[in-house]
């Protein structure tokens, strides 16, 4: 897979920044070592700041009341109670005693009680008003209440007829005076009490206030210990984790290898140098730089990553980089486990292999392909021949093999300089590719010899018309620099159609490369032989013949060795006299 880089992203050679999530992580991990005080103290202050707070209110409230009991007012109505008190007592006295008379139509002891009841209400209207909810003021306004609701209807049935009251009459009204001046006692006694309790609350309330106040202070103090102790403490970490960072960013940034660190969604965190150098482009958005495989990234995202998937990963991928170039990258990554073993990121290491790969290239080029013509040479001709004519005859194909070469190249060389010879090669290599299909092969086989393999041809008719084709082709003059140089070609062609797949030269068997290739190259022997400047098709006489020739000279090679040959002759005369001719 090839990806294209884009140059943008964070300036190469920019300072190492890790992730603000890795930073927060370590702050947490440094509060968490004095967790438990700081909890603690920071309780304490809370709780005693609210029980200040309450016990503040509660002062308050307190206070305002006891102003409101001590005020000039609730001494008015406890003094006007204890004057209709006196006066409702100074009224039973005079009619007991006979010296207060009563007239028609005056009711002098009927008055006085309600100026008792007037004021006394008044009274306790004042004490509900300065000490609401008290149990004691509740429990004088229900004995009020008792009170008046047995006395009352007495009071008012009260009309002696004559001057002088009877003694039951006097006696009731003095049992009725007793009880008068015992609730008023009574409700002087409940007044002190309300006094008294309200003094109790202010005092209490006031020990809670300076007991919370003292506590918020204490809290308050231990809380600043503590935080100028893990703030010394986490500063320390700190300051140790700093030097931890400044040694990965020395170490990553003197890599010489690309490194990239991404989250699970495939974010960039952070790369060094040279990893900016391929002018990758990593934005917010999720990218795959690398080619990641995509089911392994789903597989190691899908849940806890097992101890099968958490070992490296070693791929190879290759992209092309803002200046155009190929580049190869052997790519190690390795997943970041977090809580749980999840996914937390990946790391990339890249290895730019991108120089050997054009060394290794370079290598097989000029193993494989003739450095003048850029044609495969003869080996890796001989390699895909093999290939492509299996290939073919598995499918039913046939196919011709042409091995054709210049007439005469050899005086070109010598009568034009061989870089002539050289150009003329190329433009004739050149010419010779225009005439291939897709299908087709050529190769540079000697000095000056090519061969072609067409594919696909069904008869001879076929593979000669090809074999006209690349003549007229290469016969056409070849401007050379300011020189114009005829080359003639002869060909040789090696036909197998569709019917003649079978049977070898050495009889039997499918037709191989080496073979076609032997069989024209005998061909083009016969062209040349012919006149040249043209081609011939192989036929089975040829390889007899061959065969036969190839027999011959190893006999006499072998006959010379031996000894076995000697001069027989026989002389000739004259008919006309004894003269040897």
């Amino acid at each position: 897979m090839v990806t294209t880089a884009h140059s943008s992203g964070p300036a190469p050679g920019a300072p190492l920044t890790f992730p603000g999530r890795a930073i927060g992580f370590g702050r947490q991990m440094v509060l968490a070592n004095g967790s438990g005080g700081l909890l603690l103290a920071a309780l304490a202050l809370l709780v005693s700041l609210a029980c200040s707070i309450v016990a503040g209110l509660t002062l308050y409230k307190s206070l305002e009341q006891k102003q409101i009991f001590d005020s000039r007012e609730r001494e008015l109505r406890v003094m006007a109670f204890r004057n209709a008190n006196s006066r409702l007592m100074h009224t039973i006295d005079g009619l007991t005693s006979g010296y207060q008379v009563r007239r028609p139509g005056q009711y002098p002891l009927r008055d006085a009680w309600r100026g008792f009841l007037a004021t006394l209400d008044e009274a306790c209207r004042t004490l509900d008003t300065s000490v609401p909810n008290s149990d004691a003021l509740r429990e004088t306004c229900a004995d009020l209440a008792g009170f008046r609701s047995v006395v009352e209807p007495e009071i008012l049935a009260f009309d002696p007829p004559d001057r002088f009251m009877s003694p039951p009459v006097w006696r009731r009204l003095q049992e009725l005076r007793d009880s008068v001046g015992a609730f008023a006692d009574y409700v002087v006694a409940r007044t002190d009490a309300l006094e008294d309790e309200l003094a109790a609350r202010y005092a209490f309330a006031l020990k809670v206030l300076v007991g919370s106040a003292a506590g918020f202070a204490l809290a308050s103090a231990v809380l600043l210990y503590l935080l100028g102790r893990s703030s010394v403490r986490y500063y320390a970490q700190w300051q140790e984790a700093a030097l931890e960072h400044a040694r990965l960013d020395s170490l990553v940034q003197s890599s010489g290898a690309p490194i990239l660190l991404v989250d699970r969604h495939l974010r960039m965190l952070l790369g060094n140098r040279e990893f900016h150098r391929l002018g990758l482009h990593m934005g917010v958005e999720a990218v795959n730089p690398f080619n990641l495989d995509l089911e392994l990234l789903a597989r190691w995202r899908s849940g806890p990553v097992t101890a099968e998937l958490r070992q490296p990963v070693l791929y190879a991928s290759d992209l092309i980089d803002p200046t155009g170039r190929r580049r190869l990258l052997n790519i190690t990554a390795t997943p970041l486990l977090g809580p749980g073993d999840w996914l937390k990121g990946i790391v990339f290491v890249a290895v730019d292999d991108t120089d050997r790969w054009q060394a290794q290239q370079a290598l097989v080029q000029r193993a494989r392909y003739d450095r003048l013509t850029g044609l495969s040479n003869r080996s890796y001709f001989i390699e895909q021949a093999k290939v492509a004519i299996e290939t073919a005859v598995r499918a039913g194909q046939g196919f011709a093999l042409l091995c054709l070469d210049i007439d005469d190249f050899k005086d070109i060389n010598g009568t034009m300089g061989y870089a002539i010879g050289d150009r003329l090669l190329e433009t004739a290599a050149q010419r010779l590719r225009g005439c291939l299909a897709k299908a087709d092969l050529a190769s540079r086989f000697g000095a000056d010899e090519f061969t072609l393999l067409r594919i696909g041809v069904r008869d001879e008719a076929e593979a000669e018309a090809f074999a006209r084709h690349v003549l007229e082709t290469l016969a056409q003059p070849y401007d050379i620099d300011d020189t114009r140089v005829r080359g003639t070609f002869s060909m040789g062609v090696s036909v197998h159609g569709p019917d003649q797949l079978e049977g070898g030269p050495v009889g039997g068997g499918p037709v191989g490369a080496d073979i076609a290739v032997a069989q024209a190259d005998m061909a083009l022997n016969r062209a040349k032989a012919a006149g040249r400047n043209g081609y011939a098709l192989f036929t089975p006489a040829m390889d007899r013949e061959v065969r036969s020739r190839v027999r011959l000279v190893h006999e006499i090679r072998d006959g010379l060795a031996g000894g076995e040959f000697f001069l027989v002759y026989q002389p000739r005369l004259s008919i006309d006299g004894d003269r040897v001719l």
